[in-house]
């Protein structure tokens, strides 16, 4: 092939692929540890159920998806403020709302239960009055088993944990009595920890991609398909 039609090949070649390039968009990925549902992989990338579900999106759009580890709390201001673009696994509630937009249909569905150690015998709500209790900062969890608690008259005491692991080793060590977990977190961890589950089951609920208020719809709108 002659060396004039080698390079018109080559610079077409280039034009062709230059838009789809252009249109790739990095997409900052909010990421705290809540196996398996949403944590990094051993190579540095999004996996569990949500990371999954994204990369496959990613792929289909041409995005770019950059990871950013943080605790839960924190997660949800770096999303408020911009420096989050998605956020997954967020459960609705009024007060989110204010703040933060949701893609329409759920991405996934969980409750709240309580685990404990092997050797304690938790069967119903009454047997939490006088624990301590672990529960995720700022979570929907933590406002629900407050109130909870107050509509029985129990008295608790609730240890605030930055995430699942610490509150799980907090009732490993003896700190804690018992921990409030996603159930979907406590199954794939009670082993890991020498825990168990109790019959203790609340707050069903609904869990999201979540972004800025009034931001990034685009991103919505693609994941609601």
């Amino acid at each position: 092939m002659p060396y004039r039609l080698k390079l018109l090949l080559l610079i077409i070649g280039i034009l062709l692929a230059a838009p789809a390039m252009a249109e790739q968009r990095t997409i900052k990925v909010g990421v705290y540890a809540n196996e398996p549902k949403i944590m990094l992989s051993q190579d540095g990338q999004l996996s569990g159920i949500f990371g999954d579900l994204l990369r496959e999106i990613a792929q289909r759009e041409a995005w770019q998806l950059q990871p950013v580890t943080c605790e839960w709390q924190q997660c949800l201001e770096l999303t408020r403020s911009g420096q989050i673009d998605l956020m997954p696994d967020v459960a609705w509630n009024e007060e989110r709302a204010q703040f933060l937009d949701f893609h329409e249909l759920p991405a996934l569905f969980s409750w709240s239960q309580i685990y404990t150690q092997q050797d304690r015998q938790l069967n119903s709500l009454l047997d939490l009055n006088g624990l301590r209790i672990a529960v995720l900062a700022g979570s929907v969890q933590e406002t629900y088993l407050r109130t909870l608690l107050d509509s029985f008259g129990l008295h608790a005491e609730i240890l605030t944990m930055q995430d699942f692991q610490q509150g799980f080793e907090l009732v490993a060590s003896g700190n804690a009595d018992a921990v409030v977990a996603n159930q979907r977190f406590g199954d794939y961890n009670t082993d890991r920890f020498g825990l168990r589950s109790t019959p203790i089951i609340f707050q069903p609920a609904r869990l999201f991609f979540a972004t800025r208020k009034n931001h990034n719809d685009q991103l919505l709108s693609t994941i609601n398909g």
